[in-house]
């Protein structure tokens, strides 16, 4: 399997070659600092959060209260039981690294099928996609939001009400993530009813997360939910998503006066002024700009407009193709709130779908030319190893401003496409029904 594996990625050229050797590395490091570096130094360190978190859950501790980090729902802690819940971390360390392996094979699977153009441009796809940074990051981190992408994408493609449902439910393991997808399911046949049933499961697993403990279910959503607020706060005015001016990181530079003289006089240290503060650019998104704009209190609203506007926009645009919606609400999750960077792999969804437009597989809008290009930048943004952390001040904050013009574009042409769809298949309605009268 190795070997034909090997062959395709020989058929499909030099660029398919050098994508699947950045992608072994990248993901080969992230397997490392999940399995055996020590989480003093970050290894697994999100995953020791959960399995922490979960033990405490279970123990009765107030963890909204006493740990600052959980910030995830009572159903979902019942969610990871199965998987952190049990045994020593070393143990669930490896659990974890076998499931994201899992994960990357359904993931490329996935995306094999999905694009479009001839083999070789497929390939060049699932390369492109398995040496983006996000995945790298988030199995380093123990994150999850290679699970919650590939239950978006069986929510959205299930063939059954039952199946769309149950998908639902696991997409909002990390609501920030799989909620804005719900929408999707309203627009499929029976969605309502797919809806009502994801309803009733997730209120079956709060009740289990909370009642077992003499907990109430509605005082733990409460209660969750200003944790989260508090989380989004810090993460968008001094957290991984933020805009904000602070001492730039330098050595210490004290100055010993007197060193190495000849008299023995001891060496005095002369404080040096701090340095300067410095514009810190981490991540362009609702949040990060209200808090800079100085409107905190803002972040709730402004995520829950931008949710409802990309929600009215796939409602009316449901004749569009799947995976351009998939696009325009990847990109809207990624922007609406606070996100670090292994969430950015919802972004591999406007991958696809500009893919698809750019090989013919969705035409009919805007042009495979324009689509194409987009495609290479997106992709581009989206290589490993990222500049936020590689690259040096101000370079870092130039990269992240260029990464949020590209997704806005990105995000534009997406909705360009859908739109031009529509007005296509408007006409050609308005056609046959001519052609019949």
């Amino acid at each position: 399997m190795l070997r034909a594996g090997l062959q395709e990625l020989r058929r499909a050229g030099p660029l398919a070659l050098g994508l699947a050797a950045l992608a072994a590395g990248w993901l080969g490091y992230g397997f490392w600092r999940l399995t055996l570096v020590h989480q003093r130094f970050g290894g697994g360190v999100d995953l020791r959060l959960r399995w922490r978190e979960v033990q405490r859950w279970w123990e009765g501790v107030d963890i909204y209260r006493f740990d600052p980090d959980a910030m995830y729902p009572p159903a979902s802690y019942l969610l990871f039981t199965p998987f952190v819940g049990w045994g020593p971390f070393r143990q669930v360390r490896w659990l974890y690294a076998a499931l994201m392996v899992l994960c990357l094979v359904l993931l490329a699977r996935t995306l094999l099928r999905a694009a479009g153009g001839d083999r070789r441009q497929r390939i060049l796809l699932v390369a492109a996609a398995l040496a983006s940074y996000p995945l790298g990051a988030g199995i380093g981190n123990g994150q999850v939001a290679l699970p919650v992408l590939l239950f978006i994408l069986a929510m959205s493609q299930a063939h059954s009400t039952a199946a769309t449902g149950l998908a639902l439910v696991a997409a909002v393991l990390k609501p920030t993530l799989g909620g804005p997808f719900a929408v999707l399911v309203l627009t499929q046949r029976r969605g309502a009813i797919a809806a009502a049933l994801a309803g009733v499961v997730y209120l079956a697993l709060t009740l289990g997360a909370t009642l077992p403990l003499g907990r109430e279910p509605v005082e733990r959503l409460q209660a969750w939910a200003e944790r989260g607020v508090q989380g989004a706060e810090f993460g968008a005015n001094r957290g991984e998503g933020s805009i904000g001016t602070r001492n730039q990181r330098t050595l210490e530079n004290a100055v010993l006066e007197g060193s190495g003289r000849p008299d023995g006089v001891k060496a005095r240290r002369i404080p040096t002024p701090p340095p300067e503060p410095v514009l810190t650019i981490k991540s362009v998104n609702v949040h990060s700009l209200l808090a800079w704009w100085g409107r905190p209190r803002w972040m709730t609203l402004g995520t829950v407009l931008t949710v409802l506007a990309a929600w009215v926009w796939a409602l009316r645009r449901r004749a569009a193709p799947l995976w351009t919606r998939l696009g325009v609400l990847g990109i809207t999750t990624v922007l609406c709130t606070y996100h670090a960077w292994y969430d950015h792999a919802l972004l591999l969804l406007p991958l696809v779908a500009l893919q698809r437009i750019a090989t013919g597989e969705d035409a009919g809008g805007l042009a495979p030319r324009h689509a194409r290009r987009l495609a290479v930048w997106l992709a581009l943004s989206l290589l490993a190893p990222g500049g936020l952390y590689l690259l040096p001040h101000p370079w870092n904050n130039a990269y992240v401003l260029l990464q949020t013009a590209v997704w806005l574009t990105a995000a534009a042409a997406l909705v360009r496409h859908a739109a031009l769809v529509g007005t296509a298949a408007a006409q050609e309605q308005a056609k046959s029904g001519a052609v019949s009268v």
